[in-house]
Formats: C-alpha cells, sequence, structure tokens
C-alpha cells in the first residue's frame, strides 16, 4: 500500500484523518512498512551485496 493509499485507507475505514484512531493507524502503517522495508534491504544486501556506494568513502567540509 504505501503511503499512496493511505488517506483513501483511513477514508474507507471510517476514520477522520487526524482523529486518535487514524493517528494510530498511521503509525502502525508506518512501522511495518519500516520493518519491512528493512528486511527487504537486508535480503538484498545477502543477494547482492552492499551497495558501490557503501565502499566510498565521504568527507566532511572545511
Amino acid at each position: 500500500m504505501g503511503y499512496l493509499g493511505l488517506g483513501s485507507s483511513i477514508t474507507m475505514m471510517g476514520m477522520s484523518y487526524g482523529d486518535t484512531e487514524s493517528v494510530a493507524f498511521t503509525e502502525d502503517v508506518t512501522r511495518e512498512l519500516a520493518i519491512v522495508g528493512w528486511q527487504a534491504g537486508l535480503e538484498l544486501a545477502k543477494e547482492k551485496g552492499p551497495a558501490p556506494i557503501m565502499d566510498e568513502e565521504f568527507r566532511g567540509h572545511g
């Protein structure tokens, strides 16, 4: 679903945007997306190795 369908989902579930129930639902969705995204990233890293940018060395300005 992602965030694109979040507002529609809230409406279809009969919640009002910004009420306590919709805020809790948004927190749950956000947590789930973060966890699943992290797990998918780990699986890709195991399969393909780290992204090439991870081998670069970055230095701050000044």
